[in-house]
């Protein structure tokens, strides 16, 4: 999930973190990146995560449309809720963009054959997250719909 830290930094649990990620890639076990977790895997697999808007840190709600990216059936379009300066600038390998926003081109990447995904918006927000980072109740009421639609469709993928 998020994180203050950057994929650049050169920190120890950063470093445990590749080798765990690197484990569960190699058993293929489903792995679901959000907001750091997703510049992490996107980094990990040799994309590029850069300053979005000028080591600026934006807060808020806009709208991501959902390409395919085999969570969902079909495109959608929802509002979410996001927190960050850094973003995936550039897709990795083997991986596909699968959601956008007129404020980011990558909010969303798939791998092309592991099950793997990665969402820069926070898709778990809680409404203590959202308080605390000065989003207003109604916003988190708007994005909560659409975040609960692609946590259960994750959720699906790794049902036994």
């Amino acid at each position: 999930m998020g994180s203050a830290a950057s994929v650049h930094d050169s920190l120890d649990w950063i470093n445990d973190t590749r080798a765990i990620i690197q484990k569960a890639v190699d058993k293929k076990i489903p792995i679901l990146g959000i907001c750091f977790g997703h510049q992490f895997l996107a980094h990990f697999f040799g994309g590029t995560v850069d300053y979005l808007w000028d080591t600026v840190k934006r807060r808020g709600v806009r709208k991501v449309q959902i390409l395919e990216n085999n969570l969902l059936n079909n495109d959608q379009e929802g509002d979410l809720i996001y927190s960050h300066q850094e973003g995936v600038t550039s897709c990795p390998p083997d991986f596909d963009v699968s959601a956008r926003s007129s404020m980011v081109e990558i909010e969303a990447i798939v791998h092309k054959s592991l099950p793997i995904w990665g969402f820069q918006p926070h898709i778990e927000a809680s409404k203590t997250f959202t308080t605390r980072i000065g989003i207003n109740g109604d916003d988190f009421k708007k994005a909560k719909p659409f975040s609960v639609l692609l946590l259960e469709a994750f959720l699906k993928k790794i049902k036994i």
